[in-house]
């Protein structure tokens, strides 16, 4: 069809009218931000971490590249429904490295919608949703040319190189963008170590586990079938390879010097890792007609399919050598091998994690005037992860135990078939109607049936309802009050991608579908000069499917997860000038404590402040920005999900977690050469942490339980950078 329409082109030359789409919604609010390419690039962004620097309300720990994890209001991002161009992101190659893996300036628009979202979001948004849009060509062409092309080169003092190129060219019928890019981060330096031996850096110099070698590839094709009917291809790869922990978000457990018996040093454990990502999709729209009877079609059919390869840089059956307090047992016998220390972290891995579906939504205009929709659509998804490294002689079906055991002994279970699968088939419907101008309802419901074929060659069944609805209230034309609350069913899915080959990991018979609620108060203030924002919000979340448990049995958690926080923010705006200061908290808790660090749930933050304050000088092409971001100290008990019954002298299950404060300042300094000589030529530079501090997001793991049972020694968390400075040139024309 792309070729009858390039032949087509050549044929007639006209423009087609300007393609006209539905407003915003109900349901997407003020309870959901964008992020958008041009916000991107002035920080000229690189990783997950600068996608949501300006925002409270998301934290994102991890430290390296792979280790980085999404958190929206303390949740980890493998509770939202995230999306690439429509294309799902479920699931997780391995718990200690991120689950979303892109280029940001490869982005258009980055959507994130915060609590449990709304049916039309698509299944599993148990804790919201992150819909992530690639640029066209029409993003990147300026108005009245039919051609685009920039080349870019940065340079990173701390420490590594970027360069890009970029080519878009649009016809009546056609358009096509294509990107790539390369980008080394050969090492980087915390606030410690930033400014020792710059010419010489030793070992020591060095946070471990942060390179990061990419090569980043987009193209892009949009076909304009008719004035209202446009098809889209969209591909994008990121490939990332490194020598770093399997753990690439942490370094080891701390040692504690009145009890030395247990101490892991991941860093004794490299890998050259290779991650790979593939996300491609192909979308059909049909814009709406103003009446009933005319609807909008959205139609997307896509593949995602990451690969996380990782050999071992060591001979998993050699003898680990000793060092002063080296690794012990806790029965105090010295570990003699590799193997024995950590077997998940001594195996050569080839681990795939495979998303493919389609999704149909129709959408019928109620009230032009009003944006006021009837949707409804169909979701279907498949999920598979399989390790390819696993020998069939390791598939073992010897699955007969009694679940409620928790001492194995020297006899473990065995049972693996080396893979799972898991199916989604979904449907929803809703609506929104302005009653009258002051006032807006919305509801809206969907259906989703999981399956599930664990790796025990068990195979399970869960389903749910997942209703929602909005109240919007407009008592002034500057004022917006919004009360809103939804349900949400998850089911089983597939699980860790390197557990596969856990032959004593085990899944319970009949897991129960996860359920969560979310009741939020959005109010939402504009004027001309100021705009204000405040929300209030309470969620629950039951019958979470635990994956990492103690005991190796993945079940549903009894206590329920409760949720509950706060958000305030205000912009200031005049001429050239913004000024935006925002605060945010939120406590998620069981049992009435706070939850210590999960590998799978969430992360407990003290309150994010964020300050911003941007200038545009119109004439000069100039524009300077300040940006801060503070976190409060945080002291307190942690409940742990995956120690219950530790008894550490505070109560059952109970740790005591100390997480230092922080403040970050950042300068991004934008010019575009205003002068015709220049025309095309951006100079940018950026320098993030400009005072060197040295601290751990805390949204990294503070707490390493699984990997250290029954104690409540911290984890040495991948640090942050220190000061670094961002220096690029980019042409365009």
């Amino acid at each position: 069809m792309l070729v009858s329409l390039v032949a087509l082109n050549a044929e007639e030359e006209h423009t087609l009218s300007k393609v006209t789409t539905q407003g915003e919604r109900i349901f997407t609010y003020n309870n959901e931000f964008v992020v958008g390419s041009k916000e991107l690039a002035q920080r000229q962004s690189n990783q997950v971490d600068d996608m949501f620097r300006t925002n409270p309300d998301v934290n994102v720990g991890g430290g390296g590249v792979m280790g980085q994890k999404i958190y929206v209001r303390g949740i980890e991002d493998r509770l939202l429904r995230v999306t690439v161009d429509g294309a799902a992101q479920n699931g997780n190659i391995y718990h200690h490295q991120g689950n979303t893996v892109i280029d940001p300036q490869m982005l258009k628009s980055v959507i994130v919608t915060k609590g449990a979202a709304n049916a039309s979001a698509g299944p599993g948004a148990m804790a919201g949703a992150i819909a992530m849009e690639t640029k066209g060509a029409a993003d990147f062409i300026p108005k009245g040319k039919s051609y685009a092309a920039s080349a870019s080169a940065s340079f990173f003092t701390n420490f590594g190189d970027r360069e890009n190129a970029t080519i878009a060219w649009q016809g009546t019928y056609i358009d096509v963008l294509a990107y790539y890019t390369h980008q080394n981060i050969f090492y980087y330096r915390n606030g410690n170590y930033a400014f020792k031996n710059l010419f010489h850096p030793t070992a020591q110099d060095k946070e471990i586990g942060t390179p990061s070698e990419q090569n980043n590839i987009m193209v892009k094709m949009n076909g304009y079938i008719s004035e209202r009917d446009t098809l889209t291809l969209s591909y994008n790869m990121t490939r990332d390879s490194a020598t770093r922990p399997l753990r690439s978000n942490a370094i080891g457990v701390a040692q504690d010097p009145d009890d030395p018996l247990v101490s892991i040093d991941f860093t004794k454990f490299l890998f050259h890792s290779v991650n790979v990502a593939h996300n491609v999709s192909l979308k059909y729209v049909r814009e709406a007609g103003s009446k009933f009877g005319d609807p909008k079609l959205d139609i997307t059919a896509y593949a995602s399919i990451r690969n996380g390869k990782f050999d071992p840089l060591f001979n998993p059956k050699g003898t680990l050598l000793q060092a002063p307090n080296g690794l012990h047992f806790l029965d105090g016998s010295v570990v003699k091998s590799y193997e024995d220390v950590d077997l998940p972290a001594s195996q050569a891995r080839n681990v795939f994690l495979n998303n493919s579906g389609v999704n149909l939504k129709v959408a019928h205009t109620i009230n032009a005037l009003n944006n006021n929709l009837f949707e409804y659509g169909f979701n279907y998804q498949n999920l598979s992860i399989f390790d390819a490294r696993i020998p069939k002689s390791a598939i073992i079906r010897d699955c007969s135990y009694n679940i409620e055991v928790k001492d194995y002994g020297d006899n473990k279970p065995l049972c693996q078939r080396g893979q799972s699968n898991g199916n989604i088939y979904g449907g929803y419907i809703q609506a929104n109607y302005t009653f009258h101008p002051v006032v807006t309802l919305g509801a809206g419901t969907r259906y989703d049936v999981y399956t599930l074929y664990d790796k025990d060659w068990q195979f399970h069944v869960t389903q749910g309802f997942s209703p929602s609805v909005a109240l919007v209230i407009n008592p002034v034309e500057s004022l917006s009050i919004k009360l809103s609350y939804a349900y949400v069913t998850r089911g089983a899915l597939p699980g860790d991608g390197v557990y596969m080959r856990q032959q004593d990991l085990r899944y319970v018979k009949n897991l129960k579908p996860e359920v969560g609620q979310n009741s939020e108060v959005n109010i939402d203030w504009q004027s001309k000069y100021f705009s204000g924002r405040a929300a209030g919000f309470y969620q629950t979340i039951s019958n979470f499917i635990n994956q990492y448990a103690q005991v190796l049995v993945v079940g549903n958690l009894k206590p329920m997860i409760q949720i509950y926080g706060y958000e305030v923010g205000g912009t200031f705006k005049y001429k050239g000038f913004m000024l935006d200061v925002a605060v945010s908290r939120s406590w998620p808790t069981v049992k009435g404590h706070l939850l210590a660090d999960s590998y799978e749930l969430a992360a407990s933050t003290g309150n994010v402040i964020i300050a911003k304050a941007d200038y545009t000088f119109k004439r000069a092409g100039l524009n300077i920005s300040w940006l801060a971001r503070f976190v409060t100290n945080l002291d307190y008990l942690g409940y742990d999900i995956y120690a219950p019954n530790y008894e550490g002298g505070y109560g059952p299950g109970l740790v005591k977690l100390h997480k230092p404060g922080y403040g970050v300042h950042s300068l991004y300094v934008n010019w575009d050469m205003p002068f015709k000589r220049f025309k095309g030529l951006l100079l940018s530079a950026v320098f993030n942490n400009i005072f060197n501090k040295y601290y751990v997001d805390q949204a990294s793991p503070f707490i390493m339980s699984p990997d250290d049972p029954a104690t409540d020694k911290v984890v040495r968390a991948i640090a942050q950078p220190g000061f670094n400075a961002r220096f690029e040139v980019a042409y365009k024309f």
